[in-house]
């Protein structure tokens, strides 16, 4: 958390400014449209860092150069992403994967990386361990991590191999630290001012394809980050100041000619590591005297190079050991040296790579070259669409792999719901040599655009439907694999694929706040895809979606000329559809503009074109932008009616994302007509769907319109704390999602001041904000669930008395194993609110699960108390 100290910096130089200027704090608080008692605090050092528009609005009264103005808000922004960062922290400690296999042989190498990274006097800032392929980098930078990481306050893994473009390695860092997205920031500045107060690890894995960007990224971070230190892994050093480097050798072997007892043999880590491996494939193998001279040259000719010797064990599934040995020789004397350009562990490990690539098939061979273009891992759909080709029939891809994932060449994680495939990064670029080799790089390269083209595609009307959630987790598990993609259209200048993809990828940029990526692919797409080159309709898509994501980056006049480009495009084609489409987007423009009359008016024709159309998802959408317009005049009534029947809408179609965003317009429209309890609950329903959806943009909005609600109800501390809840959500999302005007949040902070004391309030308002998203969400839900008992309540002892009439029948349906959408359809409520009658059994019987809710509500009876539930369609 910023500390007193570091407020009082902004402090005294707000001071400063305006005693320079000749104003008196009520002078400059009227010049500001401040009120004199905030000028006074923010002096003082015992507020909060004031919101962005209050720092403009300062600096317009005191006449600021710009120089001027960015040294104020360097000053005034460092204690909140000081805060910022400290609620990330709070949330998430380490962010690195857990070893899979024991580290074996590396005792020293890790000792000696531990000493570098955490000496008492002089620890590395920077420590980079270097080695060739397979010599096992990533896993003893992962080990030492794992390791130390309790000594920061915080560590983070970043893996940099599916990586290709150096533009994307400091916005990968930052997503994969949880940095907030800024429109006007790049991802350097965020991470510096993210990490400046950290004593935080950050292990870059695989940063040879990426090296200048990864040493700029060092150079910038570590003077600027006091207390960051890096640990890198990569085939050469960063070549920064201040870098340390490791140098990885390979295990100890023994000579080709040793004659050794089995002790001796295993004093060997090489030999250690062999017979590790082995023993996954050959539980009941074992070292005698009699095998002691073949393991011992199967160690010597593979020059103790681990992923060499790993893939060696493998073999014994089908070889017998002496057969090994005998391979090995014969592929070393065809290859001899290998390259001379290359290292010498790099020649051998081409050696033993080309050894097992000879071992396979060749539809075998044909499978492994061609998933050397999937980025990361893909699931089993997208690699038999990829590798299925010539002699590989798609039916034959699945039996392939499997044979592949015994050899060891190829990687399956089955955590989750679909097992996903990948290769290890040395075999993987093997793999890509392979493919170019054969000649099928460019048709390999094309079925897998084309396969993530039509993923994309079949995913856009699905992230409008009951389904949204899922379709939004799987586009970002692929989205690797998805920027691969739209590299390879790019680069084969295909710019109607290009511009399909990005444009069937915005849904999800939007819903899950990536909105730089988005907008920076959409813009360049459509940059180089002139009128000429695509089909009018289809540029006419992208900058809608162009226009959409510019709205919610709140860059308003962006959005204004690509929406009214869209508009003239539609109405050129005869679309009324996409007319009708336009005219939602800039009546909303209009609305957040502050022209509400020319915002109803191009609301109120968008709607009657989409009653005309029969469009039910256009038709929601105008209504419930146009209720929130009618919000803003003033016309409660009718917002009411136009939030319901749009509510109503999104509920017949399922959209999660939509029917939260409009539960939370409506609760707080039924809050301002004087219903506090009831838009508390529509409120606290649509917390819920921005969870599930990960809709961060709305979430803040809920959280500060229940503040608005609770501060009605004259209970200021709740409104405090969940005014910082919402500010550190915002915050976390990034300026762009900016829902709240200025006005707003004074009035608010005014309404709780007025029944709380400013030192109350200062600290409710920090105990909110170092709240999870999830904790705060909880800590909302719990306020509004009505009493259940003593505290302690637990499954074993509860009974119907605490349980609603409504969350019986659900109980009853969950026995039945429906689904949130089939017990929405039997009870006639959204699916939504199903979700919150079941968070609320959660609750009450404290349990983690739907499935355990289901189990006891089976033991305790609750059965058939509704109707048939709807069958799936």
């Amino acid at each position: 958390m910023a500390t007193r100290d570091q407020s009082s910096v902004f402090g005294a130089q707000l001071r400063a400014l305006r005693l320079r200027s000749g104003l008196s704090q009520e002078a400059l608080a009227e010049r500001a449209g401040l009120g004199t008692a905030a000028v006074a605090a923010l002096e003082r050092g015992s507020r909060r860092s004031p919101y962005p528009a209050t720092l403009g609005a300062l600096a317009e009264a005191l006449g600021l150069s710009p120089e001027e103005r960015s040294s104020l808000v360097a000053a005034a922004r460092r204690p909140i992403l000081a805060q910022a960062t400290a609620a990330s922290i709070k949330q998430r400690r380490s962010r690195l994967r857990a070893p899979l296999v024991r580290l074996v042989g590396r005792e020293a190498d890790l000792a000696t990386a531990r000493a570098l990274l955490d000496a008492p006097d002089a620890p590395a800032r920077v420590l980079t361990i270097v080695g060739p392929g397979g010599v096992g980098k990533s896993a003893l930078g992962l080990q030492v991590a794992s390791e130390l990481w309790q000594r920061f306050d915080a560590a983070w893994l970043v893996e940099l191999a599916p990586i290709t473009e150096p533009a994307l390695v400091a916005e990968t860092v930052a997503a994969a630290l949880g940095v907030p997205d800024h429109p006007n920031h790049s991802a350097l500045d965020r991470l510096s001012l993210f990490l400046e107060y950290t004593r935080g690890l950050l292990v870059l894995d695989n940063c040879e394809h990426v090296l200048e960007a990864c040493g700029q990224l060092a150079t910038r971070l570590l003077p600027e980050c006091p207390k960051l230190r890096i640990l890198a892994t990569s085939r050469e050093p960063l070549q920064v100041p201040g870098e340390r480097v490791l140098r990885l050798a390979a295990l100890a072997a023994p000579e080709p000619h040793d004659v050794l007892t089995v002790d001796q043999l295993c004093e060997y880590a090489a030999v250690r590591l062999f017979l590790e491996r082995v023993h996954l494939f050959a539980p009941t193998f074992q070292l005698t005297r009699r095998n002691a001279d073949a393991v011992a040259q199967v160690c010597a000719r593979l020059e103790g190079i681990p992923l060499a010797l790993e893939l060696a064990a493998a073999r014994l599934q089908v070889l017998s050991l002496d057969q090994l040995v005998a391979r090995l020789d014969r592929v070393f004397a065809i290859l001899g040296g290998g390259h001379r350009s290359a290292p010498t562990r790099q020649q051998t490990m081409r050696a033993t790579l080309d050894w097992s690539y000879g071992l396979l098939t060749e539809p075998e061979q044909a499978v492994f070259r061609r998933l050397a273009v999937v980025a990361g891992s893909c699931e089993l759909e997208a690699a038999e669409a990829i590798c299925q080709a010539d002699e590989v029939a798609v039916a034959e891809v699945l039996d392939l792999l499997a044979r592949l994932v015994n050899k060891s060449l190829v990687l399956v994680d089955s955590g989750g719901a679909a097992a996903r495939y990948r290769l290890l990064e040395p075999v993987r670029q093997y793999a890509e040599q392979q493919l170019a080799a054969s000649g099928e790089e460019q048709p390999a390269r094309a079925r897998h655009a084309a396969w993530y083209l039509g993923l994309a595609e079949r995913a856009r009307p699905e992230l409008a439907g009951p389904d949204q959630v899922a379709w939004l987790d799987r586009l970002h598990r692929e989205r690797d694999n998805l920027r691969a993609a739209v590299r390879w259209l790019r680069e084969r200048d295909d710019g109607d694929g290009e511009l399909r993809l990005v444009t069937a990828l915005a849904r999800y940029w939007e819903a899950r706040g990536q909105l730089n990526e988005g907008r920076r692919a959409l813009e360049a797409a459509l940059g180089r895809s002139p009128s000429s080159d695509v089909p009018p309709y289809r540029r006419r898509d992208a900058l809608q979606a162009a226009g959409q994501l510019a709205h919610w980056q709140a860059d308003l006049e962006a959005a204004q000329v690509f929406l009214e480009e869209c508009l003239r495009l539609s109405r050129e084609l005869n679309d009324d559809a996409g007319v009708a489409e336009a005219l939602t987007w800039l009546g909303t423009l209009a609305r957040r503009a502050g022209r509400y009359a020319e915002s109803a008016a191009t609301l109120d024709e968008s709607t009657a074109a989409q009653r005309a159309l029969g469009n039910s998802h256009g038709l929601a959408r105008a209504l419930l932008t146009s209720g929130v317009t009618a919000t803003h005049m003033g016309d409660l009534a009718r917002a009411r009616s136009l939030l319901e029947e749009s509510r109503t809408l999104f509920g017949q179609l399922g959209d999660v994302r939509f029917i939260a965003m409009t539960s939370t317009m409506l609760g707080e429209c039924l809050a301002a007509t004087g219903d506090v309890p009831g838009g508390s609950l529509l409120l606290a329903e649509s917390l819920v769907g921005h969870r599930r959806v990960g809709n961060l943009g709305f979430l803040h909005f809920g959280l500060f319109a229940l503040a608005e609600a609770a501060a009605a109800q004259a209970r200021p501390v709740r409104a405090a704390r969940l005014l910082g809840a919402s500010e550190a959500v915002r915050e976390s999302v990034g300026a762009a999602h900016a829902l709240i005007n200025r006005e707003s949040r004074d009035r608010l902070v005014a309404a709780v001041l007025a029944q709380l004391a400013e030192a109350e309030f200062d600290a409710a308002v920090a105990a909110g904000y170092g709240l999870s998203a999830d904790e705060a969400i909880d800590e909302a839900l719990a306020d509004l669930l009505p009493a259940s008992g003593e505290p302690g309540t637990t499954a074993a002892a509860a009974d119907s008395r605490q349980f609603t009439p409504r969350e019986r029948e659900v109980l009853a349906l969950l026995v039945r194993g429906c689904s949130d959408r089939q017990i929405a359809e039997a009870l006639s409520i959204s699916a939504a609110t199903v979700g919150v009658h079941v968070h609320h059994l959660l609750r009450k019987l404290d349990l983690h699960s739907r499935w355990q809710v289901a189990d006891w509500a089976r033991n305790q009876g609750y059965r058939n108390s509704v109707g048939r539930p709807p069958e799936t369609v």
